[in-house]
């Protein structure tokens, strides 16, 4: 695919090779001369979740990211668990005169 350089430097990437790549307009890009070649790499989007596997892949990440999901459920139950434990002391003759003061 053959492109043009533009008077002001720059070069429109044609749709169909943006999606062959698997970016989007917008998207930041590192640019770089090697071996005489000028390369193009897409940089991690702000927030992406996968930035750090870009910079360094971790081979253990799923399973780090299940046993994290699985410690925060087992405190949410024990929350919970703890919470129908306790006793919660309920005057229902003020509920009941609270509610038909409001109603």
């Amino acid at each position: 695919m053959r492109l043009s350089i533009e008077e002001d430097g720059s070069v429109r990437l044609p749709d169909e090779l943006l999606a062959r790549w698997g970016v989007s307009p917008g998207r930041k890009v590192e640019a770089r001369v090697e071996k005489g070649r000028l390369v193009l790499l897409p940089l991690a989007i702000e927030g992406d979740p996968f930035e750090e596997g870009i910079r360094k892949p971790d081979d253990q990440g799923f399973e780090k990211a299940m046993r994290k999901e699985a410690e925060e459920k087992a405190a949410a139950r024990e929350a919970f668990e703890r919470a129908l434990g306790e006793k919660h002391d309920i005057d229902m003759e003020k509920e009941r005169e609270e509610r038909e003061r409001w109603l």
